[in-house]
């Protein structure tokens, strides 16, 4: 699997994302089986493929550089490599935050609908 293969699959399964295949490719006016080739590494994506997906997908700069990069483009909006890394390690660490956030979020929800359960059998 090619490096941008990789990279398309992370983005379309997101947490910002979340696509099938079928649905990105409605998204991005073109055909699954395109999607399905790209990311089993097959074809690689013309330049102006990529810059429709940045534009119909919510995503970060660090992300659509790594999509472009990775296709073998320079990036979209160029900057240093040092800089490069420490934001994509801040992408992630940020993605695994949100996540933490959700989670937590998630369990404090349940705890507020066992102990109102418990309330309304008392009554």
């Amino acid at each position: 699997m090619s490096e941008f293969a990789k990279v398309l699959k992370d983005v379309r399964l997101s947490q910002e994302t979340f696509l099938s295949q079928s649905k990105l490719a409605e998204k991005l006016g073109c055909d699954h089986s395109y999607i399905s080739r790209l990311e089993d590494g097959s074809r690689l994506p013309s330049r102006e493929f990529l810059v429709r997906m940045t534009m119909n997908l919510e995503m970060s700069t660090v992300v659509q550089n790594r999509l472009f990069t990775s296709a073998g483009f320079s990036p979209l909006v160029p900057i240093g490599e040092a800089n490069f890394e420490i934001m994509h390690r801040l992408d992630k660490a940020l993605q695994n935050a949100s996540l933490v956030v959700l989670k937590s979020s998630i369990t404090f929800l349940e705890l507020i609908a066992v102990t109102l359960e418990a309330s309304a059998e008392e009554h």
